[in-house]
């Protein structure tokens, strides 16, 4: 994804620097665009509510499918990429297992951050200016303990709390700046739910998807 500098956006668009700064500030709060390490300005996920399109149109979701289907195949389970928008997480791409038995969540459907095996890992591996903006939001986020917890051992597990009868273990995909940009996800009925038989493939998948995006695919 394109990052601008300030002088590129006013260069392009013309009009008063003042002004152009203080409505690239405006949708960074509005969480349309988003500033990397070096300040520059880029669309942020918020473009697609579901992170569908934004997805698409970055072609993870197209490019992930098959290690999504692969991962499910091995696993037995369904297997999901959530997204942060905005102080939210959504399920962007979803690829089901076909058990009879299994946890029909669709694309689209808000995840929790405080208790949902997705959004804890969102969180935990937000870099410190998106946390730190979640932290002001007034939503109810994972305990600092927990977050720690989680970046050490790479993965995080739901609490069992949003869908009952559900869990899931979710682990960070990252980008080649070690920046997370999604978080990858299994979910197994609770009666099914084997945390140790799902972790080892799980990381292998996001670790794997983390090569793609860095182009190291093998």
């Amino acid at each position: 994804m394109t990052s601008l500098r300030l002088a590129d956006v006013v260069q392009q668009v013309g009009g008063n620097r003042g002004a152009v700064h203080q409505k690239l500030v405006t949708l960074c709060h509005a969480g349309w665009l988003e500033q990397d390490e070096q300040g520059r300005y880029r669309v942020s996920l918020h473009a697609s509510r579901v992170g569908e399109m934004a997805l698409a149109q970055a072609s993870l979701g197209e490019r992930a499918q098959p290690m999504l289907q692969a991962l499910v195949y091995k696993t037995g389970e369904t297997a999901s990429l959530a997204v942060l928008d905005g102080n939210e997480a959504y399920i962007a791409r979803r690829v089901e297992a076909a058990t009879v038995l299994r946890a029909e969540l669709r694309v689209g459907t808000p995840l929790r951050l405080a208790t949902s095996a997705s959004g804890r890992v969102l969180c935990a591996f937000a870099d410190e200016p998106r946390l730190q903006y979640l932290r002001q939001s007034g939503i109810k986020l994972p305990g600092e303990a927990l977050l720690a917890k989680i970046r050490r051992d790479g993965y995080s597990v739901s609490s069992g709390l949003d869908f009952p009868g559900v869990r899931a273990i979710a682990a960070p995909v990252l980008d080649h700046d070690g920046k997370c940009v999604s978080a990858l996800s299994l979910v197994a009925p609770d009666a099914r739910f084997d945390e140790e038989a799902l972790r080892k493939p799980l990381l292998d998948t996001a670790a794997k998807i983390g090569r793609l995006l860095s182009g190291r695919v093998s």
